[in-house]
């Protein structure tokens, strides 16, 4: 099982994981444990007590954006908080808006 959020130990496994399917010629089965971030608790009426909301199953209660700064959590539940320990801010901000260039370009 993959967890935690350091792309350099993945890339490692991922690896090994390959090398392992071209030498078996079979498949393998790769599991991540992760963290979705995001997430809130929404207070209603119909919630008077709370309920958890995720942005990928449920509304934002406002915008994110990752242009200008692409950290959202000082965690290492943040993969782009643990990349800090192989870029600068300058690289890790160049690389964020470069994908979201990206991304705005095929959503055109």
């Amino acid at each position: 099982m993959l967890k935690g959020n350091d792309p350099f130990t993945y890339m490692d496994a991922l690896e090994s994981l390959r090398d392992k399917a071209l030498k078996d010629q079979g498949p393998v089965l790769v599991e991540v444990e992760l963290t979705t971030l995001g997430h809130w608790t929404l207070i209603n009426e119909e919630n008077p007590n709370g309920k958890f909301i995720n942005y990928h199953a449920g509304p934002a209660p406002e915008a994110i954006s990752v242009e200008g700064y692409p950290i959202l959590e000082q965690s290492e539940e943040d993969p782009l908080y643990v990349l800090k320990n192989y870029l600068d801010f300058d690289e890790l901000t160049s690389i964020s808006n470069n994908e979201v260039n990206k991304i705005k370009s095929e959503i055109r």
